[in-house]
């Protein structure tokens, strides 16, 4: 296959992937990270290298576990009770069975908040360690794209 195909088709892929970050029926960064190895696959690794490829795929795997983590680290950081951490733990694992991909930032918000009141912690901190929930949900998305657009930029760069 000759490179502008491939990488129109790769970008594609990645690009699907980038999407997924706002669509929940969508993977997000595993399925860039294919795209990314369609495109080496499809050159016979010349143009992207096997070693480069594994980078991307353990990287890629970090950020795809970190995302599930960063909401319960960003409500420790936060200062959570131990009912508070024990609710987005428990709230993510839910979240993620009731509200589908909307559960990764639901539950353990939703989680947070009930822990925190069984706390019977003040309205101000009940609301601070919702704070870190969203903080960590919003860094692991900015860790997403940057590792999207990397790739993407792998891609185009041959092109150029």
């Amino acid at each position: 296959m000759d490179p502008i195909t491939l990488a129109i088709i790769s970008s594609f892929i990645i690009l699907l992937g980038l999407a997924g970050i706002i669509l929940p029926f969508v993977p997000d960064i595993l399925l860039s990270w294919f795209g990314f190895f369609v495109f080496g696959f499809g050159s016979g690794f010349e143009l992207i290298s096997l070693n480069t490829i594994l980078i991307f795929l353990g990287l890629s795997l970090l950020v795809f576990i970190f995302d599930f983590l960063a909401p319960i680290i960003g409500a420790k950081r936060y200062q959570a009770s131990k009912l508070g951490l024990a609710g987005a733990s428990l709230g993510l694992f839910l979240g993620i069975v009731l509200f589908g991909p909307f559960g990764i930032i639901l539950g353990p918000l939703l989680g947070t908040l009930a822990g925190e009141f069984l706390a019977e912690k003040e309205l101000c901190q009940v609301f601070k360690s919702a704070k870190g929930i969203i903080f960590g949900f919003l860094l692991a998305v900015v860790l997403k794209i940057v590792l999207i657009f990397v790739m993407f930029g792998f891609v185009l760069k041959p092109l150029f």
